[in-house]
């Protein structure tokens, strides 16, 4: 006869293994990738320039490309925004359906601007007008070339200090790292980067079903991560076994997080190549030097292979910390600690699954070699060579609030890495120096000041830093959760639930905080506002539907936060 703990043994790796499946075999989206040619070049798909290629238009936003689309094929909005099969069951009783409006599910879609979907990482967005005029300026220079007018694209500073890690948002949002700013050697050089992702907008590469299957179906492996833990913390609560529940809530959690980044572009080797022959078309007719376009792919191509040397060094060393963690329990007969480690190989698993699944654009050796081919193809005879210019870029890096901008962040990212190491007196001297010098309520400044209070025990202390980052130009949306959860801590109930619905309004109710907002409102005792909620939770976002649902039964707060 079977033992509880071999029932629940036998079911917990068959759900492991089963998803590792989702996630391991091959899907739609390794399907999509295996289809492609690692060393076809898109340059041979045309005649000529790309940029002749071509047809001259005016720029659409992308929820209007959108409603086009749905038209043309004779769709209506509710298939798309239900998220649901047709005839599947959304497990809401009758009762809970009642607050929800009749026109819920054909509601067009709430999506932020993408200044707030930057704001919604952890890059940090910061507010240097002068170094933005200048980005922008660079950027008009170059789109006053495009055969697609009216695109509004739009620069933006992250704080990120790596260098590969540009992002272009959907409406013309651009995320610049700040690594880019610092480590460009010439004007010519950052206008190649800014040009690159110019391109991604006017291309219109947002659209990419590919990214959009492969979305789906981590919100599938989500889902079945939040049911199969669920189910097993309510089955088995406090006993032995509730460890295996704790850290299968952990592997849910990181697999809803990739799930949040829905909206966030992963782009295919193709559009890569475009982008990179239209960023050198818009840099050539702006009358830069081309020089510098491949001086800066050189450096993407450095930063690229130095990043990935140093994700599958952590990945290895996580993977070996946790196996030599799992035979040692196992040895000694601790079965739920054996299982946990099991659950945080799939964790560490989807993680490099996504990883190695969203860099499908080719080896950046072969990107260059392309682009230079096509470069002597269509550029060599006639370039008449212009001299590399850097005055402009080092004037703007010498002005005093970029100085302190630059001072500020590489204070401020120090002082969260001591944070981590238990350097809390070293943490607290470059914190003080982050929030110096123009700095004093920016949004990653104040953060790392709040880690550092907090660390040291000052909870006061620590929600001033957050109040006032909240009280700056751009904050992010970490600010806001976590000055919410230090506020519910409190007892200040009230001015919690405050920010979390200013949150909730400012970032186009973001799927992160459905489940917060819902739970907090049920432990308050406002029911049909949580039912509510719930309810727009699983017809929006079909990925958070059944964890909104528990949030409404005041069940599974553990991932509510």
């Amino acid at each position: 006869m079977m033992t509880r703990q071999s029932c629940v043994a036998r079911a917990a790796v068959a759900t492991v293994f089963a998803m590792t499946a989702v996630l391991a075999q091959p899907n739609e989206a390794q399907a999509f990738l295996d289809s492609l040619n690692p060393f076809a070049d898109t340059k041979d798909e045309f005649e000529g320039k790309f940029i002749d290629s071509l047809t001259p238009r005016a720029w659409v936003p992308p929820l209007e490309r959108l409603e086009q689309e749905r038209q043309a094929s004779g769709q209506g909005g509710n298939n798309r925004l239900s998220g649901g099969k047709a005839g599947e069951s959304d497990s809401f009783t009758e009762e809970q359906k009642k607050p929800a409006t009749a026109d819920l599910a054909s509601a067009p879609a709430n999506i932020p601007d993408g200044l707030a979907l930057l704001r919604m990482t952890d890059e940090w967005v910061a507010s240097v007008p002068a170094l933005e005029a200048y980005l922008n300026g660079i950027g008009a220079r170059l789109l006053a070339n495009s055969p697609v007018t009216g695109v509004p694209v739009r620069y933006y500073v992250t704080a990120l200090r790596d260098f590969g890690l540009a992002k272009a948002m959907p409406d013309g949002a651009i995320g610049i790292p700040i690594a880019v700013i610092q480590e460009s050697g010439t004007e010519d050089e950052l206008a190649f980067m800014l040009a690159h992702e110019a391109a991604h907008v006017i291309l219109e590469h947002h659209d990419n079903d590919w990214f959009q299957g492969l979305n789906r179906k981590f919100v599938s492996a989500a889902e079945t991560a939040v049911g199969m833990s669920a189910a097993m913390a309510q089955k088995f609560g406090n006993t032995d076994l509730n460890n295996v529940a704790v850290l299968a809530n952990l592997a849910a959690e990181g697999l809803l997080f990739l799930t949040d980044k829905g909206l966030f572009p992963s782009f295919s080797r193709e559009q890569e190549d475009e982008a990179d022959l239209l960023g050198l078309d818009l840099v050539m007719a702006a009358g830069y030097n081309s020089d510098e376009a491949f001086t800066s792919m050189k450096k993407l191509k450095s930063w690229a292979n130095s990043a990935a040397e140093q994700k599958a060094q952590q990945y290895a060393e996580r993977r070996a910390e946790i196996e030599e963690k799992m035979t040692a329990s196992a040895n000694k007969g601790d079965f739920g600690t054996a299982m946990g480690g099991l659950f945080q190989r799939l964790g560490i698993a989807a993680q490099e699954g996504t990883e190695a699944i969203s860099g499908v654009h080719r080896d950046m050796e072969a990107r260059i070699d392309s682009l230079f081919a096509y470069y002597e193809r269509e550029y060599f005879e006639s370039d008449p060579g212009t001299q590399a210019t850097s005055i402009d870029l080092v004037r703007v890096r010498k002005l005093p609030e970029v100085a302190a901008l630059f001072s500020g962040y590489d204070s401020a990212w120090d002082a969260l890495k001591l944070v981590d190491e238990g350097e809390l007196g070293a943490a607290e001297v470059l914190a003080k120096k982050a929030v110096s010098g123009g700095m004093n309520a920016d949004s990653l400044a104040r953060f790392a000041f709040f880690k550092t209070r907090l660390s040291q025990g000052h909870k006061g202390r620590a929600i001033q830093n957050l109040e006032i980052a909240l009280k700056g130009p751009r904050p992010s949306l970490e600010v806001y959760r976590q000055l919410a959860n230090m506020y519910w801590g409190e007892g200040r109930q009230g001015e919690s639930m405050t920010v979390l619905g200013e949150a909730f309004e400012e970032f186009g109710k973001p799927p992160p905080l459905y489940a917060d907002l819902i739970y907090r409102n049920f432990a308050l005792g406002q029911t049909q506002k949580a039912n509510a909620l719930a309810i727009e939770c699983g017809i929006k976002h079909r990925d958070m539907r059944e964890l909104c649902l528990k949030a409404s039964q005041g069940q599974a707060p553990e991932l509510t936060h």
